[in-house]
This record gives structure tokens, C-alpha cells and sequence, in this order.
């Protein structure tokens, strides 16, 4: 916008969803409702400029001014391409930031009344500025050594950037994604404020990387010692068999022993389920080891052996007579249990 103009103006505007525009950045944006494709016409017959903010709810189809974030951007028009169903595919350029202050309703196009938010003048002579902008972009290199999702080219043109405020729109548009802590960039009026917290989320983000990079070299080390094991059981199999000391198969061992053992069809079935289970697992892992252990105990149980028991309740409350005097009630208790 141009300098020295007024503050408060009336725009068309784009209620988006899930999406966060900062100033300095170009993107598409794909429009389907009839108001917002009504603004992108309204916008290219006037000025091509549009003021695009996000809905803090993503299902509301027509938002009132609750429903939307305060900041937004008022962004450049630069390309439309017309879809299949009245649809608009936009390539929109950020230019400034944004408050809203009221919806007009229209019979057509999203019409908002916005507050401009001015840039501070002399900001970036300030020291502490300067300080947080070199901070800001020591961080981004150490940020860049640990993780992946940052080109190198990108990282090349944000050392260029001297501009406080653009600096922190086009990090904060290229790295955060948290959109609560994007919105309170977006919208914060400080130049020293913005660069601060920006400083300390970026502290934040290289901290949770290298805890991702430990966690992930220890589950890449512990898979690599499983399959190591793995492939090493093999080998040595391999060589038992090539010279003839291979041993019995486990399993087959253990399926030839439950075979022996006169179990009930219940018992029988799930201990076929557990064999074949096991031939399919991985020999040493947890959980083989746990389908041995229950094998092992359901090979133990004394399957088809019966004790001789003494089932008389004559003799039974003859015994109790003869121990416990008394206790009636207790005895016909015990009898009536039996």
C-alpha cells in the first residue's frame, strides 16, 4: 500500500482455511465459494488487492467476524486461472499486514473494513534489533544442520534479508507451523517484540530436532542390532546345516511334543495357532519368546491324568464333627459347598 495513506480501509476480503498468508511470500490459493470467487472479481476490478485472513473454524461456510483471526494480509492479485465449477485457482503476493475491524455484508463478495498495521520506522537501527536479527539467523543455520526441510537456496536468501519485519514474515512463513504462534507473529505490532518471539520459537524448534534426531539414531540402532542378530542366526543355521550339526527345529520339536499330549479340541486349537504363529516370527524376538513360554507351559499341564478323590459328605462332616465343636451353621455351610 502506499505510504502516507489512510489506515483504515474497505477491501474485498478471503476468509481462507488452514491457510496462513504473510507479507513478502507468493502463493496459490485455490477459491470455490461464490463470495470469495465474487471478492477475487471485485478485487481485480478494482485495485487487484485482497485482504486474506484465516477462519479459526475450517467447516464454517459463511464466518461472522468471531470466527476469524484478528491479522491478516493484504495481498497483490498477480494471476487467476478459472477452474471447472466456477472454481479459481489465484496466485496471490503478500504485501502487508492487517487488522480487521468489521464485515460488511454484500449480496455478493466478502467486504471487510481493515486497519493497517504501519511499520515502525527506524527499527532496524535500534542495537537490540540488531542483535535479535543476528540471533534469528544463527539460529535458522543451526536449525538447518539438524533438520532437512530447509533448502539451501532458501537459507541464502533469508541471510539477505536486512528489513526486521520481512525477515520475520518469511521465516516465520517457511518454518513454523504451529498456526496459533504464526497468527501471533502475524499480528504483533513491535518490530523488537515480533523478532524476539520469533528467537525463542526458533530456540524451541531446534531443541524438539535434536531430540528427534537422538530418538531416531537409538530406534535406528536397536532395529539395526535386531536384523544384525537376525541375519547372524542365519548364518550360523547355515553353517549347522552344511556340516551336519544343525539342530532340531524348535518348532517342530514342539509340535511333535503337543501331538503326544491327549489335549482337550479347545487346547488343541489354540496351540496349533501359537505354532504356526511362531514359525512366522522372527527366533530370539519378544514376542516369540512369549509364545514359547505359553507353549512350554501348556506342554507341562497334566493332560489326561486323574487323581483319586475321597467324595463322601459323610465322611466329610464326620471330619468336621471331630476338629471344629459347634459352628453349626458353618459346617452345613461347608457340606452344602461340597
Amino acid at each position: 500500500m502506499p505510504k502516507g495513506g489512510p489506515s483504515i480501509i474497505t477491501m474485498p476480503f478471503l476468509p481462507l482455511r488452514g491457510t496462513l498468508v504473510f507479507p513478502h511470500t507468493v502463493l496459490h490459493i485455490d477459491v470455490g465459494r461464490g463470495r470469495s470467487v465474487a471478492a477475487v472479481n471485485a478485487a481485480m476490478a478494482l485495485d487487484q488487492r485482497l485482504f486474506l485472513i484465516t477462519q479459526k473454524n475450517e467447516e464454517k461456510e459463511e464466518p461472522e467476524l468471531a470466527d476469524l483471526y484478528q491479522a491478516g494480509t493484504i495481498a497483490r492479485v498477480k494471476q487467476v486461472l478459472h477452474l471447472p465449477g466456477n472454481n479459481l485457482r489465484v496466485l496471490i503476493e503478500g504485501e502487508d499486514r492487517a487488522l480487521i475491524q468489521k464485515i460488511q455484508k454484500d449480496d455478493e463478495a466478502w467486504i471487510a473494513q481493515i486497519r493497517l498495521i504501519p511499520p515502525q520506522p527506524r527499527a532496524e537501527e535500534d542495537p537490540e534489533v540488531q542483535a535479535l536479527i543476528r540471533m534469528a539467523k544463527e539460529s535458522l543455520d543451526s536449525y538447518a544442520e539438524i533438520g532437512s526441510r530447509v533448502s539451501e537456496d532458501l537459507i541464502r536468501a533469508i541471510k539477505k534479508i536486512s528489513d526486521p519485519d520481512e525477515l520475520v514474515d518469511v521465516i516465520a512463513a517457511n518454518l513454523l507451523t504451529n498456526q496459533a504462534e504464526r497468527h501471533e507473529l502475524l499480528a504483533g505490532l513491535k518490530t523488537k517484540d515480533r523478532l524476539e518471539q520469533l528467537c525463542v520459537l526458533l530456540t524451541r524448534e531446534i531443541r524438539n530436532a535434536n531430540i528427534d534426531r537422538v530418538v531416531q539414531l537409538r530406534i535406528r540402532m536397536q532395529v539395526d542390532k535386531s536384523q544384525r542378530e537376525y541375519y547372524l542366526r542365519e548364518q550360523m543355521k547355515a553353517i549347522q546345516d552344511e556340516l551336519g550339526e544343525g539342530d532340531e527345529d524348535d518348532v517342530e520339536e514342539m509340535r511333535r511334543k503337543l501331538a503326544a499330549i491327549p489335549l482337550n479340541p479347545e487346547a488343541r486349537e489354540k496351540a496349533d495357532k501359537e505354532l504356526d504363529k511362531l514359525a512366522r516370527m522372527m527366533a530370539g524376538s519378544p514376542e516369540s519368546t512369549v509364545s514359547e513360554n505359553y507353549l512350554d507351559w501348556l506342554a507341562e499341564l497334566p493332560w489326561g491324568k486323574y487323581s483319586r478323590d475321597q467324595l463322601s459328605l459323610a465322611r466329610a462332616r464326620k471330619i468336621l464333627d471331630e476338629d471344629h465343636f459347634g459352628m453349626e451353621k458353618v459346617k452345613e455351610r461347608i457340606i452344602e459347598y461340597l
